[in-house]
């Protein structure tokens, strides 16, 4: 029987704050799979995780979810699109 998966993260008023490492391996004891939150930006959240977090710790991830959101362009006043 499969155990559930966990979930470790920051508070998500920390825009470059990634967790513990005694919080990633107690859940690691815990689950099958960590997922873990490494903040709102990649250039300062995930780099953090894997620079520094991954290595220090012994944790090798194996994948990653970039999720990215794309503006729309604006359109001058007056003028219609198409």
């Amino acid at each position: 029987m499969s155990r559930p998966s966990s979930t470790a993260g920051p508070s998500p008023t920390i825009a470059q704050g990634t967790n513990s490492i005694i919080g990633t391996d107690l859940a690691l004891r815990l689950a099958d799979y960590v997922v873990t939150e490494a903040g709102f930006g990649f250039d300062l959240g995930a780099e953090k995780y894997f620079d520094i977090v991954a290595p220090y710790g012994g944790l090798k991830p194996r994948i990653v979810v970039l999720v990215a959101t794309v503006a729309r362009p604006e359109i001058p006043r007056g003028r219609r699109p198409g």
